[in-house]
């Protein structure tokens, strides 16, 4: 080898070597490391595309929950300030229905202007309460839904023993089944929707049809919120439960009735 074919990077009397060359297997492993890459990607992508799918119907039960919770914290906010919760309903001097409890616990949930303007002393379907009836209640609305303006899903519990009834409320000392085993609200199905400042709640054949017709605004379940205001998905695949009383006791105050 020439001096001037000397590599200048090799030591004095080192040899030069051939360079290296990839042996064919080695390409093989490569190509199949890739395709290996490219089958588990793609078993994982199939995996989480489901929980990606599921994820806004996850959102939107959420905030169901969370409407459910707000309205009752103003229930009991309602009654600490009044010593009672509020009436299902207000009446007139007949009886005759006037406004819903959703428009009393307004103001205890930032609505005390939209509850002055309101006329207490007219009915709720009353033309000068036309502007209120109409309003989209973000509030009192299901996200899950598709249901008219001014219209909600949140009905109180006004079964016979339960916690609401027409022109005078319960006290919270009254819920003596415990407060975590009583329903003061839940939700209804589409078809089951009520215009929000009327005075129409569900009891428990209410929820009783929900869980037979099993159509729920969340697959499966019933939002429910209880007088601690916790909340509970209730579910709907289980058909006994519309048979066997099951959640009877969840819908009565002072029954005895305590579940665990």
């Amino acid at each position: 080898m020439s001096q001037a074919d000397a590599n200048p990077f090799m030591a004095p009397g080192e040899e030069s070597k051939p360079p290296l060359q990839p042996r064919p297997s080695s390409w093989k492993r490569v190509v199949g490391w890739a395709i290996g890459i490219f089958v588990i990607g793609g078993i994982l992508t199939g995996m989480l595309l489901p929980a990606v799918r599921r994820s806004p119907e996850a959102a939107r039960r959420s905030v169901c929950q969370n409407n459910l919770k707000q309205i009752a914290l103003a229930m009991l906010n309602y009654e600490l300030q009044h010593g009672n919760l509020p009436p299902a309903y207000t009446v007139d001097e007949n009886g005759a229905p006037l406004h819903s409890w959703r428009v009393l616990v307004l103001p205890f949930m930032d609505g005390q202007r939209l509850y002055d303007s309101i006329d207490l002393t007219k009915p709720w379907n009353d033309p000068v309460n036309e502007h209120a009836r109409k309003l989209d209640m973000n509030i009192y609305r299901c996200r899950s839904t598709k249901i008219p303006e001014g219209y909600t899903t949140y009905v109180a519990n006004a079964w016979v023993g339960g916690a609401f009834v027409p022109g005078e409320g319960k006290a919270y000392k009254d819920f003596t089944d415990g407060a975590s085993n009583t329903v003061l609200a839940f939700e209804v199905n589409e078809e089951m929707a009520v215009e929000w400042m009327s005075p129409v709640d569900g009891d428990y054949e209410t929820f009783l049809k929900v869980l037979k017709l099993n159509r729920s605004p969340h697959p499966g379940l019933i939002n429910a919120v209880f007088a601690d205001a916790h909340t509970r998905s209730l579910p709907l695949h289980d058909s006994s439960n519309s048979e066997d009383g099951t959640y009877l006791p969840l819908f009565t105050i002072d029954a005895g009735d305590e579940t665990e």
